[in-house]
């Protein structure tokens, strides 16, 4: 038993001493893409909502310059009649461009879980998850893509979301509406 504890601590600092731990903190832009079809004839629209998210990000170095980034985020955004907050985990493949000794350009990209935490109409202050409101699903998967421009441990990032599932599907007769959304987050981050 002592063996097997010792080669779990072994292979455990050795994940560890390839591994970085970043904070980041940004400004977040969700955008609802809502299609509408009712009667023969459809219509569709995009709401923006602003705020901003604040997270973490572990970064395992896997060969040279391609390592991969697990994180959380907890994104909140707000708009003219509701509020949002959601936990984002993002996994990503990532590859580093060094550009100079302290520059570097890191390419990102891969899928990442959305979990909707609140949705609320502010105006009828109802949670838009319920059924009193629009019955909302609250998981979402997302692809994702970005950029980041590191310089020494501070970093500038640039990540987009595209949203998969339909996070409203209402079909009752000859009415169907769906709404997908997608993010732009920009933010920086600081790596110990």
């Amino acid at each position: 038993m002592k063996k097997i504890l010792l080669a779990l601590a072994v292979v455990a600092l050795g994940f560890t001493a390839n591994a970085q731990f970043s904070l980041h903190v940004g400004y977040a832009n969700s955008m609802l893409h809502s299609t509408y079809e009712a009667y023969g004839a459809s219509d569709s629209e995009t709401d923006n909502f602003s705020g901003f998210y604040l997270g973490g990000t572990y970064y395992y170095n896997i060969q040279n310059h391609f390592g991969l980034e697990c994180g959380i985020n907890a994104i909140f955004t707000t708009g003219d009649e509701t509020n949002k907050l959601a936990l984002n985990i993002p996994i990503e493949a990532s590859y580093r461009i060094p550009l100079n000794s302290d520059l570097s350009l890191t390419v990102l990209a891969g899928p990442s879980i959305d979990f909707g935490l609140l949705w609320k109409d502010t105006e009828d202050d109802v949670s838009l998850y319920d059924s009193d409101g629009l019955d909302a699903k609250r998981f979402n998967i997302m692809l994702q893509a970005g950029l980041r421009l590191n310089y020494n441990q501070w970093g500038l990032n640039l990540t987009y979301q595209y949203g998969l599932l339909n996070l409203v599907d209402f079909d009752y007769a000859q009415v169907n509406v769906k709404v997908k959304e997608s993010r732009l987050l920009v933010g920086l981050s600081y790596a110990f």
